[in-house]
């Protein structure tokens, strides 16, 4: 995953990223230019099968198709998927990126009120550009509770271990402002004062390719984080996907 942007266009109350409780000097528009650098170093250690391009709404950032454009140059991964929340259409620059480059996008249904999924549809329909839709208004999808910005600390290894190994989201290997970690919550806890920041939880990717590469083959042995301690992964109950806040 890619986070190219904090900003989102709805309030889901148990958004796995904290997206709304995130304070409003982190909720930024990451630079083209900063996001390329970051993925041309990846490019030269490491090849993934998809890379998926996620916020926050990824569709509220300015410079979406130069974004796409960027990964797709960087022949980082075989496929490029984009994930929206349904909320926005693209615009013509996103349409002409995702289709010069083969983009999928994925669309999320939560059935709320400011939702344009036939739109959309309509949208990549007339574009030719292949499309899914992640269905959840129906009751069939759920998402897990994660757990809250007050969880306490799990000091038991064995059980912060048992989360790990069966947590969905465990190899959502997350790029985000020149940090790579092991999910797209990682990097959020310490933003919302869940817990303190970890460096150990990432790879600092602006540095020399020999040291990265090295740091990434460590980083990426099958073990918990200590942002795992404060997580319930898919151990949590099932809750209703993309309940609103008011």
């Amino acid at each position: 995953m890619l986070i190219t942007n904090y900003q989102c266009s709805l309030r889901c109350r148990d958004c796995g990223n904290f997206i709304p409780y995130v304070p409003g000097h982190f909720k930024r528009f990451y630079r083209v230019e900063q996001i390329k650098l970051d993925i041309d170093a990846l490019s030269k250690v490491m090849n993934v099968n998809k890379l998926q391009l996620q916020g926050g709404e990824s569709l509220l950032h300015p410079n979406l198709d130069q974004i796409i454009a960027v990964v797709a140059k960087s022949a980082i991964a075989s496929y490029i998927e984009l994930t929206t929340n349904a909320t926005l259409l693209m615009d013509d620059k996103v349409l002409k990126a995702c289709r010069d480059f083969s983009v999928e996008v994925r669309i999320s249904d939560y059935g709320a009120p400011k939702q344009k999924v036939s739109e959309l549809v309509a949208q990549c329909s007339a574009a030719q550009i292949p499309y899914s839709i992640y269905e959840m208004a129906a009751g069939n999808n759920f998402w897990y509770s994660l757990a809250g910005l007050t969880k306490e600390r799990n000091s038991d290894n064995g059980e912060v271990t048992t989360v790990f190994k069966s947590c969905p989201y465990r190899s959502c290997w997350t790029v985000v402002d020149g940090f790579f970690t092991k999910c797209s919550r990682a990097p959020m806890g310490h933003l919302v004062g869940l817990h303190e920041f970890f460096p150990q939880d990432s790879v600092y990717i602006r540095t020399s390719s020999e040291e990265l590469k090295s740091h990434l083959v460590s980083f990426l042995a099958p073990f918990f984080m200590e942002c795992c301690r404060y997580c319930n992964g898919a151990r949590g109950t099932k809750i209703p996907a993309g309940v609103q806040l008011k």
